[in-house]
């Protein structure tokens, strides 16, 4: 008899990184016979949220929410009665894990939270937001494995819940982003992301801006999506070394990689960041500030840089822009971090274990 496993995520209507790997990790394990997996979410748009990676194995399931607090409240009663009927639940983001720990208080069903960022409130004051951090802290802890992407992220979990989890990095598929084997490559700089506040897509513009100043034959591609996007064309308006391209897809975004010279990644803190591991599966250094998870991704002097300043920033990219050799140097090490480190297949066999555990200890008892 399959063990049933359900995945469950808020919404499923954008291209993200936690997007990325619930779609990933679900493929992996419905390909294995003792495994029935379906995802469970409240929104849906799979032209919005990589519907190449959306498997025929897999079973979707919608569950609409309710707009007020009442009905959301139903909503989540709901979803824990659905949920009451699997062996295994995955909480795969924020704020899933409320449905998966009532399912556990009331149906006695395990679950796992993989968490790529604590919940934003943990470092707010307020006797409301003190109310929720005790009832995440709740939730939470009765998760039976608490799966981290970064020892950045291990640090927050245990800094704001006093719980241990494990690590797994986010993988990638360095069958597919892989280097173009026509390696004339233009001086092109490339950044991509969400257009949204926190991931900085506007400074990478003003670095570049900055460097053209410098190096005037050098241009710039930006891919991306998000409510910023009018602020982005504007920064972009009357460069034309500045080449915008909209929502692109995945085969577009591996296009990106392989015809560009560098990558900007100005976000600050990140959980992790899976487009600078995708940058160099690519064989594509990359330039960072030195914060959160790329300081476990991107090794400095070796794969790209970390910049401590802006100044630091452009001063790095300039060093690899003028020499062709450290280019390749970085280039061919990136490649080889990834392929190492950070592949998917080691993300799924490693989270296979961990279901697996699972599965035991509720078999035993």
């Amino acid at each position: 008899m399959s063990i049933k496993i359900c995945f469950v995520h808020p919404t499923l209507n954008l291209r993200g990184g936690g997007e990325r790997k619930l779609l990933i990790l679900a493929n992996f394990l419905s390909k294995q016979k003792s495994f029935k997996v379906d995802i469970l979410t409240h929104h849906l748009n799979k032209q919005q949220c990589f519907e190449e990676l959306f498997s025929p194995k897999v079973k979707i399931r919608v569950q609409k929410y309710g707009n007020s607090l009442l009905g959301k409240l139903i909503s989540i009663l709901k979803t824990a009665a659905t949920l009451r009927n699997y062996d295994l639940l995955v909480a795969c983001n924020i704020p899933s894990y409320y449905e998966c720990a009532l399912t556990h208080f009331l149906f006695k069903v395990p679950w796992i939270w993989i968490c790529n960022d604590v919940p934003m409130n943990f470092n707010k004051k307020g006797i409301a937001y003190k109310i929720k951090q005790c009832l995440d802290k709740l939730c939470i802890k009765s998760a039976k494995y608490i799966i981290a992407n970064s020892k950045f992220i291990k640090r927050k979990i245990k800094s704001f819940l006093n719980v241990d989890s494990i690590i797994i990095y986010s993988g990638v598929d360095t069958n597919f982003f892989k280097p173009s084997p026509k390696q004339n490559k233009q001086k092109v700089v490339l950044a991509l992301g969400r257009f949204v506040k926190y991931k900085r897509l506007d400074k990478a513009i003003i670095l570049f801006k900055t460097l053209l100043k410098l190096m005037p034959s050098i241009g710039m591609k930006i891919g991306g999506f998000g409510e910023e996007i009018t602020k982005i064309r504007n920064l972009v308006k009357k460069t034309k070394s500045i080449e915008l391209i909209f929502s692109p897809t995945q085969k577009e975004i591996k296009r990106l990689y392989q015809q560009s010279y560098l990558l900007f990644f100005t976000s600050l803190n990140e959980p992790l960041g899976v487009i600078p591991l995708e940058a160099m599966s690519c064989g594509v250094p990359v330039i960072a500030f030195s914060s959160g998870g790329v300081k476990e991704t991107v090794v400095h002097g070796k794969t790209g840089y970390l910049a401590k300043t802006e100044k630091e920033f452009i001063d790095y990219a300039l060093k690899l822009l003028k020499s062709k050799n450290l280019h390749s140097k970085f280039s061919k090490n990136a490649r080889k971090r990834v392929i190492n480190y950070f592949s998917v297949r080691s993300m799924c066999e490693k989270f296979e274990r961990i279901v697996k555990k699972c599965i035991e200890h509720k078999l035993k008892n």
